[in-house]
């Protein structure tokens, strides 16, 4: 009877059909990457800050160009009024050498003289006011008005005499300037970098963990969910690490020599600047 029931037993078990369907929700959090994690966030933190550096560069080019068509607006203003009374001048100095000339009294060409000086006189006036319109429009371009309506400066050219020392603005450069700022972040984001690319060389762990939400011809005996720990550590890659090393290293050396070169031409250029403000002065 035995030996009958076993062979008449089903010994072909289907463990698993070859079609079936499963959904679940995965999750993967990484509880060591070799600190890639972190310098990631240090370096979107510095993609912050540079950008609210060239933010104020931006700033600072725009308010050197308004003070300079605004000013430059001011003093066309100014040369306008000047050409005016040059005019009026000699319109009457021609006036007078017509009369003088009528009476015998001068020459020809004496005449002719204080007419080409009227009309060089005439010339200027207008070149004048053309002037006043072309800075008007790169005034207006920079302002940027809702309206058409033009600008007439309230604030006249003016002297500062009290400058303090060329030393005072260097260290005031150096200390603030928005383009060395962005030297300065990209240098930390080559630093970053270097960091990552030592870490490439560590493992990386991380929990992992999944759960079934729905299921189709799934096996009873798969679990519906599992919880987990992985580790990755990849052991050879060729020269590809080490190379990446060598670069971020050259990168490195680059920034500093452009870090010196920037000093440098920034502490000339501002030289430059304040040798030309005092012969202004």
């Amino acid at each position: 009877a035995g030996g009958q029931e076993i062979a008449g037993a089903d010994w072909d078990k289907v463990i698993q059909e070859k079609n079936f369907a499963t959904v679940s929700a995965d999750i993967m959090w990484p509880l060591f990457t070799g600190g890639k994690i972190k310098n990631a966030n240090k370096a979107a933190g510095v993609d912050v800050s540079m950008s609210h550096e060239q933010m104020r560069q931006t700033e600072g080019l725009l308010l050197t160009e308004l003070a300079s068509r605004y000013y430059g607006l001011s003093l066309a203003i100014q040369v306008l009024n000047v050409r005016r009374q040059t005019l009026e001048v000699a319109n009457q100095h021609y006036s007078d050498a017509q009369k003088l000339y009528d009476n015998g009294i001068i020459a020809q060409v004496e005449l002719l003289h204080a007419q080409v000086s009227k009309n060089e006189a005439e010339r200027e006036v207008k070149h004048a006011r053309r002037n006043i319109e072309i800075i008007r429009v790169g005034l207006d371009a920079t302002l940027s008005p809702d309206s058409a309506v033009h600008v007439f400066p309230a604030s006249q050219l003016f002297i500062n005499k009290e400058l303090s020392g060329i030393s005072y603005w260097i260290t005031k450069a150096k200390n603030n300037n928005p383009q060395l700022k962005q030297i300065d972040g990209k240098r930390e984001l080559i630093s970053l970098k270097n960091k990552t690319d030592k870490g490439n060389y560590l493992p990386t762990v991380a929990m992992i963990g999944t759960y079934n939400l729905a299921e189709k011809n799934l096996s009873p005996y798969a679990p519906d969910w599992l919880v987990g720990v992985g580790l990755k550590w990849t052991l050879f890659e060729g020269l590809g690490r080490n190379n990446n090393l060598k670069a971020g290293e050259t990168m490195k050396k680059q920034v500093h020599f452009a870090n010196q070169k920037a000093h440098a031409d920034l502490k000339a250029y501002l030289t430059k600047l304040y040798e030309e403000l005092q012969m202004q002065m």
